[in-house]
């Protein structure tokens, strides 16, 4: 026989499961080949839908499996994790005793441990055991702790979900529990209220005041009178039907008496008055109400003593019996039976009421509104994502991409004209740059003359014969020098041609057609002038100097011979100018006529043929740069028409993933709404009563059409969109026909 618990959580499943695979599709894709897509409003939106997609399995699994799920709230050391070993008669505070770290933790029945850990993107990863998922944790932890310092100290409010989505956001864990799964529930232990990311009730009670059956709350018995602890109380009474509040009894503790002696406190002998001193004082009329209204019922335990000898009755049991026993009343007597102290029957009639509570009719209308609600919440939540700023964002950008595309294809255009470009007459100009700088080297031969004269005075000093002065002195001073003139006509020429044409003498025409290319060719020009020259070979003068016409003072064996001018030179240097002459008789023999006919006769011939020399060298060193300058702009645009070619195709690439995720954001929209009317039929037809919303009647075809129809819808939506899309179309008025896409719009 099915109950109508039964027959409730089977439909809801049912109608839930087109909207969650609709989940998995779109985030699946988003997060696939899109996920390489750095869009701020893309990211948002995979983060939306990836939260709404984790709470809606969250919701999946509740109704599959008609799961209670208990929230255990309370702040650092109040005693969940004990309460949890308690409710479960299963070690489970290795692994749910976290502190400070804001994780929320789920702990259910399981035929073998099993530790998963999900992030605020919503990547998981699993552990081995629950002490190396402990030991992670606390790594994750001072990683987090430094995430948090470093957002604190720029005076923003730390988001996990935009400063460290690595963060671990929920921890599942599995463990033998036989108690849970006689029941059917889910723990859910909370991290203290007080932790670093500012897990509040708010944010507590905003995740689970449509999921979880009922909330306890844990506090130790002297901290009932701490207002901190209360705070916000008033939150847990607004989302939750019925809290539990667990008062943890520390029985073992003493009272310093006037004599000084020790007694027990009156917290562990009479916790029954504690607790009604805290209800006669509490201040908050809500809490007060709650109590009278039996919505808040409080619970004086000593949760160490109870939650061992929880464990130790489960050690004891018989496996093969263990699965007989029920969440019933006749389970919690018998546990009650078996109990002696009033701590045992204080933690019986907790389990007991909280027992009475999940298999109560109340319950059950709770379970189904409640679901109801949260698979509601989900269906707008969607909506409204697909109406978002984002979704808005998105469009934006794929009229951007248009835009870009439209511009890259322009400038390709501009590249392909530029190509075509005659750029041979830029530097026209630089033809009466060459006359003027000739002309100066042509003026000044002072060092020249100088540096002849000092190469003469050392060959003066040696024994070196003709040749020697010839070749180791003049040709050498002749070579460095004809260097050094080089290297003045690359200092000149190279601060003509510095600036931001390099040198060209470019039109407007020319430099619209470089700006349109987007070619900025100043960037390029570094390479070629600190290469300036270097390719160009410096021609030194070619010296021919005749050593019978040197002016030498005849010897007297000369003057008695009547020898002529060239015997006498011929004697005195050799035949070919290789005879050896000591240094003496070259300051006797040589005048100082002789030092000046060679200076003479060395500059002569530089005049003769320097000038055309530098004439040649200038204008090889211009040429080879005009033609580099050219070639230049040539590669560079060949280079930019390929990246500018690359840049379209990785455009066009994510508009069409952009529009495909529009239409997808559409087809999830479309299969929520459709949600929603379903979710309204099954709330007419168990006449479920919504308190905080008016319940909305449709005619009884709805759902026959959605059934039909609506899947179709959907995938109609994107297939049309990703046809388009394929099809390079870019007209959102007819991709897109919900949203406008107009300038004004966007």
């Amino acid at each position: 026989m099915q109950t109508e618990a039964q027959k409730f959580c089977e439909s809801f499943a049912r109608q839930l499961v087109p909207f969650g695979a609709r989940l998995d599709r779109v985030i699946s894709t988003l997060s696939g080949s899109m996920g390489q897509i750095d869009l701020e409003c893309l990211t948002e939106i995979r983060s939306a839908l990836r939260d709404v997609h984790y709470r809606y399995s969250s919701l999946q699994e509740r109704v599959e499996n008609q799961q209670a799920y208990l929230l255990i709230l309370g702040p650092l050391k109040s005693g969940k994790s004990t309460l949890m070993n308690a409710i479960s008669r299963a070690y489970v505070s290795e692994v749910s005793s976290l502190p400070a770290y804001p994780a929320l933790v789920y702990v259910k029945n399981g035929d073998q441990p099993r530790y998963l850990a999900t992030d605020y993107r919503g990547d998981t990863r699993e552990f081995s055991d629950g002490s190396r998922m402990c030991a992670e944790i606390q790594q994750e932890h001072k990683r987090l702790a430094d995430a948090i310092l470093e957002v604190e100290r720029t005076d923003q409010e730390f988001d996990p979900t935009i400063h460290y989505p690595e963060a671990i956001k929920r921890l599942n864990v599995e463990v033998p529990a036989q108690a849970l799964a006689s029941s059917g529930t889910v723990l859910i232990d909370t991290p203290g209220l007080y932790s670093r990311m500012k897990l509040g009730y708010e944010q507590v009670t905003r995740e689970f005041r449509n999921t979880a059956a009922c909330a306890i709350f844990v506090v130790k018995g002297d901290n009932l009178f701490f207002e901190k602890v209360f705070e916000e109380f008033e939150d847990l009474l607004n989302s939750f039907n019925r809290i539990f509040l667990v008062a943890n009894i520390d029985k073992s503790k003493q009272d310093l008496q006037a004599d000084g002696s020790l007694s027990v406190s009156l917290e562990s002998s009479e916790p029954g008055e504690v607790i009604e001193a805290f209800k006669s004082l509490s201040t908050s009329a809500k809490i007060r109400q709650a109590i009278d209204d039996e919505r808040l019922i409080i619970y004086p335990i000593d949760l160490l003593s109870a939650a061992s000898k929880r464990l130790a009755g489960a050690d004891q049991e018989d496996a093969d019996h263990a699965s007989d026993y029920e969440w019933s009343d006749e389970f919690w007597e018998e546990a009650g039976a078996e109990s002696k102290t009033e701590n045992d029957n204080s933690f019986d009639l907790f389990l007991t009421d909280l027992t009475n509570y999940l298999n109560s009719s109340q319950y059950i209308q709770d379970f189904m509104a409640d679901s109801l609600r949260m698979a509601d919440e989900l269906s707008q939540r969607t909506v409204e994502l697909a109406d978002s700023y984002a979704a808005e964002k998105l469009l934006e950008s794929c009229a951007d991409l248009r835009t870009t595309i439209a511009n890259k294809h322009k400038q390709l255009e501009a590249i392909a004209k530029l190509k075509d470009m005659d750029w041979s007459g830029v530097f026209w100009h630089l033809e009466e740059e060459k006359k003027r700088l000739l002309k100066a080297l042509e003026e000044d031969h002072t060092q020249l003359i100088s540096s002849l004269g000092l190469g003469y005075a050392a060959w003066q000093q040696t024994d070196g014969c003709w040749q020697e002065l010839i070749d180791r002195h003049l040709k050498i001073i002749v070579a460095n020098e004809t260097r050094r003139e080089a290297n003045r006509i690359l200092e000149h020429i190279g601060a003509l041609l510095g600036g931001y044409s390099g040198g060209a003498r470019l039109n407007m025409f020319q430099m619209g057609r470089l700006h349109q290319a987007g070619l900025q060719i100043e960037e390029h020009l570094p390479p070629l002038l600190q290469g300036l020259g270097q390719e160009v070979q410096v021609s030194v003068p070619e010296l021919t100097l005749a050593q019978d016409e040197v002016p030498l003072k005849r010897s007297l064996i000369d003057m008695v011979l009547f020898r002529k001018r060239a015997k006498v030179c011929e004697k005195f240097f050799g035949v070919e100018g290789d005879k050896q002459i000591p240094a003496g008789k070259k300051r006797k023999r040589l005048t100082g006529d002789a030092e000046e006919f060679l200076k003479e006769q060395v500059s002569s011939q530089i005049r003769e043929q320097l000038p055309e020399l530098q004439r040649r060298y200038i204008s090889e060193v211009l040429d080879l740069y005009q033609q580099q300058f050219i070639t230049m702009i040539q590669h560079q645009a060949d280079a930019l028409r390929a990246s500018v070619t690359q840049e379209i195709s990785d455009c066009q690439a994510n508009l069409k993933s952009l529009m495909l995720a529009i239409g997808m954001l559409e087809g999830t929209r479309v299969s929520a709404q459709m949600l929603t009317e379903t979710l309204a039929q099954i709330q007419a037809e168990y006449a479920i009563k919504l308190e905080t919303e008016e319940t909305e009647h449709w005619v009884p075809e709805a759902a026959e059409m959605i059934e039909n129809s609506g899947n179709e819808q959907v995938e109609n939506t994107e297939v049309e969109v990703a046809a388009k899309a394929e099809a390079g179309n870019s007209d959102d008025e007819d991709i897109y026909p919900e949203f406008d896409t107009s300038a004004a719009s966007i």
